[in-house]
């Protein structure tokens, strides 16, 4: 929870406004100038880490958010398969719809079961 008004307010425009409509398709990722930040100061960190092997490793690392945040607007734009892939449209339904402190994957529950923020299953 952010702990200031300033903090608050970041925090509402970069993510909180999708919570608060989760229907809107023009609400789906952050506004550009934050990805923009977000994105300069990833691949600043990636330079200082890795180096020019950073411009090896990024942009495979963008190539897999813009693929996230591909599955995540297909969730929200799209009724759900009838197949394996429901699995996605359910965990991010829970998300929204039922407890949004679980099922922060949206295009692999892997972090989830990592962190242990998975929906329980009823028996």
């Amino acid at each position: 929870m952010p702990d200031t008004p300033a903090k608050a307010t970041f925090q509402y425009r970069a993510h909180g406004v999708h919570h608060e409509y989760p229907k809107d398709k023009t609400r789906l990722a952050m506004p550009p100038l934050i990805s923009a930040l977000l994105a300069t100061g990833v691949a600043g960190l990636g330079y200082l880490a890795l180096g020019n092997f950073a411009f090896g490793f990024m942009p495979g690392f963008f190539l897999g958010y813009a693929a996230y945040l591909f599955v995540h607007y297909a969730v929200h734009a799209f009724r759900p398969p009838q197949n394996f892939l429901k699995v996605l449209w359910v965990n991010h339904g829970i998300h929204h719809y039922k407890d949004h402190d679980i099922a922060f994957g949206v295009s692999s529950p892997l972090w989830d079961w990592v962190f242990g923020t998975l929906p329980k299953t009823p028996r």
